[in-house]
C-alpha cells in the first residue's frame, strides 16, 4: 500500500458494461463457457477476449483462483476471474478470494486506482453477497487499488 492511501469498497447503482471505468471485472467459470450473467455480455462485448479466455480454458491455463486481463479497443482492462469450475451456482469463496487478490496486485502494479465489478460470484455463482462483500471489503483494505460494486437495482 502507497503511503497512507486507504482502498475502499463502495456500491453504486449503473450498469457496469455502460459505465467510463478504467478497469472492470467479472467472475468466469473454468470450462471456456461465458453463457451467464455478465459474463456472458461480456463475451458478446468482446468476441477477441471470448475467443481468448476459451483457448485458455481448452489449455488448462485458466485455473480457479487465477485471472487473466484483457486490453480492449478503447484502452479499458477486463479482468477475467476464475471464480468457479463449472457453469452455474458453482462460484467457491476461495477462488474468489485468490483471484481478486492476484486482480488488486496486478491493477496496483499497473497504476489501476479502481477496480469495477458486479457482485461477483452471487446470482448465477450461487454464493450469499454477503459474505463475498465481507471477502471483498477485507482484500479491498489491504489494496491500494479501489473496489466499486455495480448492480442496476
Amino acid at each position: 500500500m502507497k503511503g497512507a492511501e486507504v482502498a475502499m469498497l463502495s456500491e453504486v447503482t449503473g450498469d457496469l458494461l455502460e459505465s467510463d471505468e478504467q478497469a472492470i471485472a467479472h467472475g468466469c467459470n473454468c470450462q471456456g463457457f461465458m453463457g451467464g450473467g455478465i459474463a456472458a455480455q461480456v463475451a458478446q462485448r468482446w468476441p477477441d477476449l471470448d475467443a481468448e479466455y476459451r483457448r485458455q480454458c481448452q489449455a488448462g491455463e485458466f485455473k480457479l483462483g487465477s485471472f487473466f486481463a484483457w486490453k480492449t479497443p478503447d484502452g479499458r482492462i477486463v479482468y477475467n476471474l476464475a471464480t468457479q469450475e463449472a457453469p452455474g451456482a458453482d462460484a467457491r469463496l476461495t477462488s474468489v478470494a485468490e483471484s481478486v487478490s492476484r486482480m488488486l496486485e496486478d491493477a496496483a502494479a499497473r497504476g489501476v486506482g479502481n477496480v469495477a465489478m458486479p457482485r461477483i460470484g452471487s446470482g448465477v455463482g450461487g454464493l450469499e453477497w454477503s459474505d463475498v462483500k465481507s471477502l471483498l471489503v477485507e482484500l479491498a483494505a489491504k489494496s491500494s487499488t479501489s473496489i466499486t460494486i455495480y448492480s442496476l437495482a
